[in-house]
């Protein structure tokens, strides 16, 4: 059986490893903006486990912009050709948060328990 090619991203501040195709890996290092971005060297992992690239900055009105990509969106919007629906998520089929292989990624309703906020008493 022919085995797709896979290469990893080494996240920041951490060892952890996301594994992506090996097209993905090639497209994200030949897109210019992504390029210019620093994008694979700035990939981390938030507190529930998904990969992502932040950037800050300072606008001309002295304010501070931040610009969040997560790659799994990336990922599933341009190699599966396909929308996110809105309240839906980006997951990983096998349950691994670091697994974005192309094939591994599904789109699932909302998590609502995540999003639950403690009522004020």
């Amino acid at each position: 059986m022919f085995k797709k090619v896979i290469k990893k991203f080494i996240l920041r501040d951490t060892e952890e490893e996301v594994i992506v195709d090996k097209e993905v890996a090639d497209w994200i290092e030949r897109d210019q903006t992504l390029k210019e971005k620093d994008f694979t060297n700035k990939l981390k992992k938030n507190s529930l486990g998904d990969v992502y690239f932040q950037e800050v900055r300072k606008t001309s009105e002295n304010s501070i912009r931040a610009e969040t990509i997560y790659l799994k969106d990336v990922i599933f919007k341009r190699f599966l050709k396909k929308e996110i629906p809105k309240e839906s998520e980006i997951q990983p089929k096998n349950g691994d948060k670091l697994d974005y292989r192309i094939q591994n990624l599904e789109v699932k309703p909302p998590n609502k328990s995540k999003h639950r906020f403690r009522k004020k008493k």
